[in-house]
C-alpha cells in the first residue's frame, strides 16, 4: 500500500483474512463486479468489501454491473467516471 495511491479490483473476490494491511492503509479502493459472473461469484466480492469495512476501511466503492458476467472490465475501462476517479486520487 505504500507504493499505491489507489486499488481497483475487477471481479475481485479474495481472502478476507488477508485484508488487514489494505484496510489500515485507507487507500481508495473500487471493486467492480459482474452480477452474472460465474468465475468469481459476486458474493465473494461483497464479502471482501464487507470485511474491509468491518476492519475500518472508509474509502471503499463497490459497483455491481448486474447485466455483465466476468468481463466487467469492458464497461469499467470504457467509463469516463472510472478515469476521473483514478485521476482524483494521490498519495498523501
Amino acid at each position: 500500500p505504500a507504493l499505491l495511491a489507489v486499488v481497483v479490483l475487477l471481479c475481485g473476490g479474495g481472502d478476507a483474512v488477508q485484508l488487514e494491511l489494505l484496510a489500515r492503509s485507507q487507500r481508495p479502493l473500487w471493486v467492480c463486479q459482474g452480477g452474472r459472473d460465474r468465475v468469481v461469484s459476486p458474493m465473494e466480492s461483497l464479502q471482501m468489501v464487507n470485511a474491509l469495512i468491518a476492519k475500518g476501511h472508509r474509502k471503499v466503492k463497490f459497483t455491481v454491473h448486474e447485466d455483465l458476467a466476468h468481463n466487467v472490465w469492458t464497461r469499467v475501462y470504457e467509463g469516463e467516471d472510472f478515469y476521473r476517479w483514478l485521476l482524483a486520487q494521490s498519495l498523501p
